[in-house]
């Protein structure tokens, strides 16, 4: 065991001992531990074995022990990181290798290198998951200084406490000891620093560069040559500012990110850049201020992502909001002047209609027996043009309304609904003596007066399209069904037996003012269906109809089942 003199000394390690209370770290940590924990201690294994880790010749242990100790190691770290208790993980973590037979692990086992390439393996497994985590370059940046900090503060507290434990002392004499672990402490650091820039080269999606404290370029990796454009040979020593646009170079842009870097830690921006041959690109940068033991800033990270194709869609997206605005506002403009027609049509055009026809009554009832066969027949023609054209008016204002209407919902019970359409309809169905069948229809939630005029269109229209010599009888069913995304429908199917259609005119049957016969087979105009469209689709719901030739036709209403109760724009 370490003696207690060595104990006290090694106390004095944790005595300035702060957690830095991580921001984006715990939450990439906590990931790690619910998503990735074995791969992360497989990772870390296999890099051990790629560096010929020399802890690990010395390991009389088996191969499912050491996974178990890594595994449990890395549950702690994680841990630790989750929580924010780095710096009782490092204490803990140090004080649970002292009690280790700690002579002969820094004689036998225990090195420089060891602890070095530990803290090199570590960094290396945060890095292996960060793209299954965020593709975001900020984040990444954040998470990966974050992870960085705090494996340099467990590798400086191992080596302080390595440095600790030989330094010579009465009982323990060893300067000669003392000055080969120092020099190839320097070596294995510069090793280490090698393998972390190789590394940090080797990343292509972002461009990170290293700066001094003035803006000087030191390093550059393949990244910011993909970006940039420039060599590595043909940049270092270079000012950051020549990424900059002319503009920003004149505003102090690039000396103004330095000194916030500087005075917070850390600069973000996001704006336009230039590469090597001129052309600009649209880049976010984080700047990271780099700082020695005492705080003083001895340089800058800097890493860049280019999001040319965002900022290009973005504003796309710009530019589509812009003329969808100005659509919204010309598509209110002309509801305006529907609503100023719907106002003119119920009320300045129906008043001469009205006039022609009360005056063409009064002419042939006083007047019919002075005028000729011919003179009757076109009296006759006026007030029948009349009455389409009074029809054609209504027919219009209930489109109108039917789309413009703010609707609520309410409990209906659709058997009601149907008794009350039946007496609307009393003369027309008794006329072709039709049956209409229903069996215990449901309440739903629905506009009643709507809804009303849907089964009355739809009924009048198949009764309207009946077969000679055959009655019409219509048919109304009910089925509950679970729609694609596990919501509750209802499908309501209005059948006939009468003269059914083409089925490829299934979709144009809905639309205005679209007739499949003529008027002089059958009265109409052509509104009725796209009114029954326009209710349906208030509702939140379609509307279909499939048709075969003398077979009849059937319309398939499909529906949510619990529809809001709250008032809606139709």
């Amino acid at each position: 065991m370490a003696s207690e003199k060595t104990s006290a000394d090694i106390d004095k390690l944790f005595t300035r001992d702060t957690n830095p209370g991580f921001e984006y770290l715990p939450q990439y940590a906590k990931y790690l531990l619910e998503n990735q924990a074995e791969a992360f201690t497989r990772v870390q294994m296999d890099v051990a074995r790629k560096t010929k880790l020399p802890l690990l010749n010395h390991l009389d242990i088996s191969e499912e022990e050491l996974v178990s100790i890594l595994f449990r190691n890395t549950h702690e770290l994680l841990n630790a990181c989750i929580e924010n208790t780095v710096s009782h993980y490092i204490q803990l973590y140090i004080k649970e290798w002292l009690r280790q037979d700690s002579s002969f692990l820094i004689s036998k086992q225990i090195s420089i290198e060891d602890i070095s390439l530990l803290s090199f393996i570590q960094r290396n497994a945060f890095r292996q998951f960060i793209g299954g985590y965020t593709k975001d370059a900020v984040l990444i940046g954040n998470i990966l200084t974050e992870a960085d900090l705090f494996i340099t503060e467990v590798e400086t507290k191992f080596i302080k406490t390595f440095f600790e434990l030989i330094k010579p002392s009465p009982n323990r004499p060893d300067n000669h000891t003392l000055h080969l672990q120092l020099e190839k402490a320097n070596k294995i650091i510069k090793l280490t620093e090698w393998q972390y820039q190789f590394m940090v080269n080797e990343i292509e999606d972002y461009a990170i560069i290293l700066l001094d404290k003035e803006g000087f370029i030191q390093n550059w990796n393949k990244g910011a040559e993909k970006i940039k454009g420039y060599t590595a040979q043909e940049i270092i020593g270079k000012n950051f500012r020549l990424f900059y646009r002319q503009e920003d170079r004149d505003k102090n842009l690039p000396e103004l990110l330095l000194k916030e870097a500087t005075l917070n830690g850390k600069a973000q921006h996001e704006g336009w850049r230039l590469r090597k041959d001129g052309s600009a690109f649209w880049g976010y940068i984080v700047i990271t201020a780099l700082h020695d033991d005492d705080g003083n800033v001895l340089g800058f990270t800097k890493v860049t992502r280019n999001l040319t194709e965002r900022k290009f869609t973005e504003d796309t997206l710009k530019e589509y909001a812009e003329k969808i605005e100005k659509h919204n506002e010309e598509l209110q403009r002309i509801n305006k002047e529907l609503d100023s027609f719907a106002y003119m049509a119920s009320h300045d055009l129906q008043e001469p209609l009205r006039k022609i026809r009360t005056f063409s009554n009064i002419i042939l009832s006083r007047e019919k027996e002075n005028f000729s066969p011919e003179a009757t027949n076109y009296f006759d023609r006026i007030i029948l043009s009349v009455n389409r054209m009074q029809t054609l008016i209504d027919s219009l204002l209930n489109y109108s309304r039917a789309g413009t209407a703010q609707i609520v919902l309410e409990p209906t019970d659709l058997n009601l609904l149907i008794q009350d359409v039946k007496k609307d309809l009393s003369e027309t169905i008794g006329e072709k003596q039709a049956v209409i069948i229903y069996n215990q229809l449901p309440t739903l939630k629905v506009h009643r007066l709507q809804f009303h005029q849907l089964f009355s269109n739809l009924i009048e229209n198949a009764v309207k399209y009946s077969r000679t010599n055959v009655n019409p009888e219509i048919k109304i069913e009910t089925t509950n069904f679970i729609n694609e995304d596990k919501k509750e429908f209802i499908r309501i199917t209005v059948r006939d037996n009468g003269i059914g259609f083409e089925q490829h005119y299934a979709a144009d049957i809905f639309k205005l003012f679209h007739r499949l016969h003529g008027k002089s087979e059958y009265s109409g105009t052509g509104i009725g269906l796209a009114i029954c469209k326009k209710i349906v689709e208030n509702h939140n719901g379609t509307i279909t109809a499939a048709g075969q030739p003398g077979k009849g036709s059937a319309f398939i209403i499909e529906m949510p089942l619990n529809n809001s109760n709250t008032e809606a724009e139709a």
